[in-house]
């Protein structure tokens, strides 16, 4: 269903005559005038080339002034922001896997220096045990 919406939107808010876009779509001029009129809505197979239409617009068919107040202009302006959301979106999983791997590095490292601080701590002690035992036979 939103298919459809979105391809009455397209359709009502086109510049383009009904003979261009049942040219361009395969889909009849009466028909395509019976959606522009309210008289039918599109079915989900044309609701879908419809929207595939509009949506796939070259920038060389956007009006010559790049206006985006035409159909075409819109629909170019939302292929092209949806593009450039996926590259950021690309980006934003390349630096958390970077992050990733630089967080397991650095558990890693920490693992290291704990099982260190461990040992050291463990022969420490030892070093105590042993010394407590001639302390106490000097000063007795």
């Amino acid at each position: 269903m939103v298919e459809v919406e979105r391809a009455l939107e397209f359709l009502l808010n086109s510049s383009e005559t009904d003979y261009r876009v049942a040219a361009n779509t395969g889909i009849t001029a009466a028909t395509i005038g019976n959606y522009r009129n309210g008289k039918t809505k599109p079915t989900k197979a044309n609701a879908m080339i419809l929207v595939k239409y509009f949506t796939s617009l070259t920038k060389s068919e956007c009006d010559i002034n790049g206006n985006t107040n035409s159909p075409d202009g819109f629909a170019m302006q939302l292929v092209e922001k949806i593009e450039d959301l996926r590259q950021q979106l690309g980006e934003q999983i390349n630096e958390n896997k970077h992050l990733h791997e630089k967080n397991m590095s650095l558990n890693t490292e920490i693992d290291k220096l704990k099982s260190e601080i461990e040992q050291l701590k463990n022969a420490r002690s030892r070093v105590v045990e042993y010394s407590i035992p001639e302390t106490s036979l000097i000063s007795g």
